[in-house]
């Protein structure tokens, strides 16, 4: 009998326990979610690090958004090593878990879409009879450098439209070439008709010669100044574009799992 109230004792201090751990880590959470919804990165950062410290009693439910969430804070403050990490500590628990496209935006879906299609799972590996490439100690990249990003602004500083050309957006390319070309003409004659004009209005002698020849000049100054305005615009939205456009020169990289330990390493290059 008393055997039996020992552990119908022991069996609900258990069950208090568990209750009481599975309140805190909702507290946690609620804290982390707080933060990220304030966009107080550094905070969401520093309180999933402490909840994480304990991963290992945690349900994979609770684990994930607070993996997430610290993936996104980490992208949102461009530490893509990090923010690489938690999205392979995610993965190491499920390889095919999916991120919520309402939740998070198509930046954070395609970078982490990226890595999980690079992610490599040491039961992938151990389950293979092949040895696979992937298996080499050489990098598994995930964005991958593209040195013709070199290639593409070198002529667009020159000659706006021509990065865009060359990257594949014709249509884009010969609207601000044309522009860009037409603009630039326009102002080298209204520079030299501006010149031109200003020695004429300087060399004049009567005062209705001097109205007539500085409202020339005057003209001629304003549509120099104006055109000149509107070609360095549309240089900066050419060089611009072509960066956005195109792919990043950072290269991220997921190092093949140790089997044994079950750890994925990842490298960071950054090309300029």
């Amino acid at each position: 009998m008393n055997r039996a109230i020992v552990i119908l004792n022991i069996v609900m201090l258990c069950g208090v326990a568990a209750l009481a751990q599975s309140h805190l880590d909702a507290a946690q959470q609620e804290a982390i979610n707080q933060k990220f919804r304030a966009f107080d990165y550094d905070a969401v950062i520093e309180l999933a690090d402490q909840a994480l410290l304990h991963a290992a009693d945690y349900p994979a439910e609770i684990l994930f958004p607070i993996y997430e969430m610290k993936a996104v804070s980490h992208f949102s403050k461009m530490d893509m090593t990090q923010a690489l990490s938690s999205f392979v500590e995610i993965l190491k628990i499920d390889p095919e878990h999916e991120l919520d496209p309402v939740k998070y935006s198509p930046k954070i879906i395609a970078f982490y879409n990226e890595v999980k299609a690079n992610f490599i799972s040491p039961v992938d590996i151990s389950s293979s009879s092949q040895p696979r490439e992937a298996a080499s100690p050489d990098t598994v990249v995930v964005y991958r450098a593209d040195n013709s990003f070199k290639k593409l602004i070198y002529p667009s500083l020159l000659a706006p439209g021509t990065g865009q050309w060359l990257n594949g957006k014709r249509k884009k390319g010969m609207i601000v070439t044309g522009a860009s070309t037409a603009l630039l003409l326009s102002s080298l004659y209204f520079t030299y008709d501006c010149s031109q004009k200003e020695k004429d209005y300087l060399n004049v002698v009567g005062q209705n010669d001097i109205d007539a020849k500085y409202k020339k000049y005057n003209y001629s100054y304003k549509t120099r100044n104006a055109l000149w305005t509107a070609y360095t615009l549309i240089w900066a939205y050419s060089q611009i574009d072509l960066y956005l456009s195109h792919k990043s020169s950072i290269q991220l990289g997921l190092l093949p799992p140790d089997v044994q330990n079950s750890s994925v390493g990842f490298a960071l290059i950054a090309r300029f």
